[in-house]
């Protein structure tokens, strides 16, 4: 498990008053958690879709990608 891809950071960002939807890709072999770690629904989400549609196209999805590019843009 990666550093932001744990169960402590999905609560602690979701303890926070206004909740983001998160856009933490989790890693290749996450499986998902169920419903006994409610703190973890929006990873179990997108590792459902992962698994559906693929990992590129998740990221299409989630405006992961934009991410990136602003990013790059202040590394320049």
């Amino acid at each position: 498990m990666t550093a932001s891809d744990g169960r402590l950071v999905y609560e602690s960002v979701l303890a926070a008053e206004s909740a983001p939807k998160l856009t933490i890709p989790p890693i290749r072999t996450a499986s998902v958690a169920g419903p006994l770690k409610p703190s973890l629904a929006q990873r179990d989400a997108a590792t459902m879709a992962i698994g559906r549609h693929g990992r590129r196209q998740w990221r299409k999805n989630v405006g992961y990608h934009q991410q990136a590019r602003a990013e790059n843009r202040f590394s320049r």
